[in-house]
């Protein structure tokens, strides 16, 4: 994600927040304290799905590393339907929160039928996003299972605001329908029939089909075709509604430093042999393997704290390494490791019974 997608959101967040805060002061009693409280949590159940898809926000015709990020459970192309109907929603619950009681009949049913759509879409995206499987997948470590709630905890906040809204406009409407009287005969009709979803909740299902086709309409002036929101969950991949296939993951680098450090000057960094690794080959020498020993001793260890180191090392240590091209950066580099080397060599013989074998084992051997 580019960093002014960044920027955007967090302004937004800043945006929302100060919008909350202001049409919060215009409210009276402590309930107000527990309305900004659960915004609060939303806003941050959102932060968090905003994370999730950050790390995972790859088309499914994407070739990517995994280690650097997954793909999206929802379709990229598809992004402005979800998006319409995020924002959609956004109103209704905005209406419904603080003006339930002054809305024309007509606007209170297209809110209804927005926070029905996004509470089918929120549905559907929990049931998406709870299941993951790729038989391709060799980097299964690199997989956190966490991203499953990660994903999964905003659109279940949708659903409990929208069951909630939803209830309140009804029941609001069906006390005020009673009395009120128009002059013109369509607005009353209009009333009449809304005063019947107390009685017959369903009929306001009819509505949701003439809504979908005018959102259609208007989503089709963003170029999404008029099955987009289906599909947004089948055009994913490895996901519970994916019906396509990735391309082949990109080759891993591994230990970037360790690897540019490693094509430094032979009197220095000792080259032992070529290795291969994900069937390319790479200069091997003992400081590359005490770090991939020392990798693999603690994915042994804690898999959840390896994943966490990973991806900082991943995060950090690939854009450093193209930046190290020379034979005399790499010898830099290879000294400035030098402490880490040690201090790796300290832990593996504390922990292992047979450290040397664990190191001499690393790659492939190969005399050269």
């Amino acid at each position: 994600m580019e960093l002014y997608n960044i920027l955007f959101y967090a302004a937004f967040f800043f945006v929302l927040i100060f919008w909350m805060i202001k049409s919060s002061t215009k409210r009276k009693g402590i309930g107000v304290f527990f309305e900004v409280l659960l915004f609060m949590i939303y806003l941050l159940s959102f932060g968090v799905f905003a994370l999730a898809f950050l790390m995972n926000s790859a088309a499914y015709d994407q070739a990517i590393d995994p280690v650097d990020g997954g793909y999206s459970p929802f379709g990229i192309y598809q992004l402005p339907t979800f998006i319409f109907y995020q924002l959609m929603f956004w109103v209704a619950c905005y209406l419904g929160w603080l003006k339930t009681n002054k809305l024309p009949p007509l606007i209170k049913v297209l809110s209804i039928c927005f926070l029905i759509i996004g509470l089918g879409i929120s549905v559907a995206a929990i049931a998406q996003t709870t299941f993951y499987d790729d038989p391709n997948m060799t980097w299964s470590m690199y997989f956190d299972a966490s991203k499953y709630y990660m994903f999964s905890i905003y659109p279940a906040f949708n659903i409990l605001l929208a069951i909630i809204f939803i209830f309140r406009f009804i029941r609001t409407e069906a006390k005020q329908s009673i009395h009120k009287e128009y002059k013109n005969k369509h607005i009353n009709r209009l009333n009449q029939l809304t005063l019947a979803f107390h009685d017959k909740p369903l009929i306001i299902v009819l509505f949701l089909f003439p809504v979908l086709i005018i959102s259609t309409l208007i989503l089709l002036l963003a170029v999404q075709a008029p099955h987009s929101l289906v599909t947004g969950f089948t055009e994913t991949t490895c996901w519970r509604f994916s019906q396509m296939s990735h391309p082949d993951y990109l080759p891993h680098q591994g230990h970037y430093l360790c690897t540019v450090a490693a094509r430094g000057d032979k009197k220095l960094v000792k080259p032992l042999r070529i290795g291969s690794r994900h069937g390319q080959a790479i200069i091997v020498n003992r400081q590359l393997m005490v770090a991939n020993a020392f990798e693999e001793l603690i994915q042994d260890l804690s898999p959840r704290f390896h994943r966490l180191i990973r991806g900082a090392y991943d995060t950090y240590g690939l854009p450093l390494s193209k930046w190290i091209n020379t034979p005399r950066r790499s010898n830099v580099t290879y000294l400035i490791m030098k402490p880490l080397e040690w201090f790796f060599l300290i832990i593996l013989y504390s922990f292992c019974v047979l450290p040397e074998e664990k190191i001499g084992k690393q790659y492939p051997l190969k005399n050269i």
